[in-house]
């Protein structure tokens, strides 16, 4: 018996490396306003990244955007631990 058929051959994307994050990211001195781009230090898995449930004691006069981007002027020096959920595109 002989045919001819059609076949699709499908190679995948290798998955991301796994998502991370940092245990710990030095914000530079307080009253020196932090610079545009600063993140959260987070790689792996697949951007972009959403960050929520910011819970612990965030540096006074700093903001953790959804994004993990960091905005402002830390103003008190210490360290200040936090616990984030955190999500890649990819979910």
């Amino acid at each position: 018996m002989k045919g001819t058929f059609s076949i699709t051959l499908t190679v995948d994307a290798p998955p991301p490396p796994p998502l991370t994050l940092a245990t710990s990211d030095d914000l530079g001195p307080a009253g020196t306003a932090l610079s545009a781009g600063d993140t959260l230090p987070i790689s792996g898995g697949t951007p972009p990244y959403t960050v929520t449930n910011v819970t612990g004691t965030v540096p006074p006069g700093v903001t953790i955007n959804s994004d993990g981007t960091l905005t402002g002027t830390p103003t008190s020096p210490g360290s200040f631990p936090l616990t984030i959920a955190l999500q890649d595109s990819l979910g």
